[in-house]
């Protein structure tokens, strides 16, 4: 999903992008968009000329413009190698991570950037951070290129006397200081600083239970991390906070986590109870009746409130410890599971039914992306 201002672009499968246009506040249409011979996870990013940038089923990167031509996206003369990941970053730059280096979109080309020093030049994924530099990842290393260089690189199957084994361990998320969190399924987490130190989180007694849901950096710095099944830490390097309330509540599951505009922490579980973290303390929100929740996801509104999507009880607001619905349930159906606020107030809620969008203002309006085209509620 991208967002400019005026348009916002809804990708799915199969090389199919719905682009919805913004004329005015009162004017809106959509508009589909089928990239030629895309593959099926075809990692459309969209460039500062509204082209697209995307992976074809042969493995090649492909360019789309809105006057409805292609091309490869290689220049000409340079070897052509299968695409491994696309990723677009805070500052708009497409990096391009392929078989042969690292490349960034020119919007005409794409531009190899400097060889590595070892040879292994194949790049597996990517993972731009909001500092602006990238995390890649290859079958032999872990690197970090940033302000047109290598600050760091990674041998996996080194032994680190922090963290043993590197192998298998996957990059989950960057943080503003340029450094990254690692995940594997048995050993759990890492932290490897810009310049490529390695540390491992004490766990104050605590054991980690759980995949990654769901990742926040937060206005001081604190990364929130929230597991299935366990619940929800607070990291900083070296240092792991077990953040969970005791008792868990209704459910060990953190579903969703994220910060409002006075530096409030809110999380969704897995039943009925949404969590707020203020002043080192939790408070717990739970509607007095109606069906349980499932996979509660939760999302800033205007004025303080906050956004709950839930599953089997659909989409409500909190307001100063209360819950009510902005409109009838059976509008958009009982489960809500994309919540996405928009720059004009708006909220955008992905449901059973299909998208919907809400402002106080218009009300809701559904969007049907199979004919490219807005239906409004009756």
């Amino acid at each position: 999903m991208l967002d400019r201002p005026g348009k916002m672009d809804f990708s799915s499968q199969n090389g199919l992008v719905f682009r919805h246009l913004v004329l005015s506040p009162t004017n809106d249409s959509w508009q589909a968009i089928n990239l030629p011979d895309a593959h099926p996870v075809a990692m459309a990013c969209e460039d500062a000329a509204a082209g697209i940038l995307y992976r074809r089923l042969d493995g090649q990167p492909a360019w789309f413009d809105e006057a409805r031509t292609a091309k490869i996206a290689w220049s000409p003369g340079m070897a052509r190698s299968p695409v491994n990941a696309i990723k677009k970053d805070r500052l708009g730059r497409i990096w391009v991570g392929a078989n042969n280096g690292l490349f960034l979109w020119n919007g005409t080309d794409l531009v190899r950037q400097p060889p590595t020093k070892d040879g292994d030049e194949s790049v597996q994924s990517l993972l731009p951070g909001p500092d602006g530099g990238v995390w890649l990842g290859s079958a032999h290393h872990l690197r970090r290129f940033a302000d047109g260089g290598w600050s760091c690189s990674l041998l996996l199957s080194a032994t680190n006397a922090a963290a043993g084994d590197l192998a298998d361990f996957a990059p989950q998320f960057a943080n503003s200081h340029g450094g990254v969190w690692l995940w594997h399924p048995l050993k759990k987490l890492l932290y490897v600083s810009a310049d490529g130190k390695i540390s491992r989180p004490g766990l104050a007694g605590q054991q980690l239970s759980g995949a990654p849901l769901c990742w926040l950096e937060d206005q001081e710095g604190n990364v929130w991390l929230g597991l299935n099944e366990g619940g929800l830490v607070r990291l900083r390097p070296r240092i792991f906070h077990p953040l969970w309330p005791d008792p868990f509540g209704d459910s060990p599951v953190a579903c969703s986590v994220c910060e409002d505009a006075r530096g409030v922490v809110w999380f969704g579980g897995g039943g009925r109870q949404v969590w707020r973290w203020e002043h080192d303390a939790f408070t717990s929100f739970q509607p007095p009746s109606g069906p349980s929740f499932e996979e509660t996801k939760v999302t800033p509104a205007d004025g303080g409130d906050l956004w709950v999507g839930t599953v089997k009880n659909g989409l409500l607001r909190l307001h100063e410890g209360k819950y009510s619905r902005p409109f009838a349930a059976l509008q958009i159906g009982t489960v809500a599971r994309c919540l996405l606020p928009d720059r004009r107030g708006g909220l955008w809620i992905g449901s059973e039914f299909g998208l919907f969008h809400w402002d106080d203002n218009n009300g809701l309006k559904a969007f049907n992306p199979s004919f490219a085209r807005p239906q409004a509620n009756p």
